[in-house]
């Protein structure tokens, strides 16, 4: 495994239920990303990610966002509150 708050780069895939996972762009293996560990980012984008070990593997979050993935976002924009909004994407 690698070491704890290490930079790394790898391509996010985001999951229907608020996970996703990070595949190292350089090396082996993947990531976990729980919820709320995105920083921003979205499916397919090219991010760096800090890695810690956990009881499953490696668990990690995004701390940046190097290249995005899409161009186009296709969905439907709702009101969340006030001063947020949500958009929820068609596949």
């Amino acid at each position: 495994m690698k070491k704890a708050n290490r930079f790394e780069r790898a391509l996010l895939t985001v999951n229907p239920g608020g996970y996703g996972f990070a595949r190292r762009l350089e090396g082996e293996g993947s990531v976990f990303i729980p919820p709320g560990a995105f920083a921003g980012a979205i499916d397919g984008d090219e991010v760096e990610i800090s890695a810690r070990p956990s009881e499953k593997g490696e668990e990690g979050r995004v701390e940046g966002i190097l290249k995005r993935g899409r161009t186009r976002l296709v969905g439907i924009l709702q009101k969340a509150t006030a001063k947020k909004f949500s958009l929820e994407l068609d596949d």
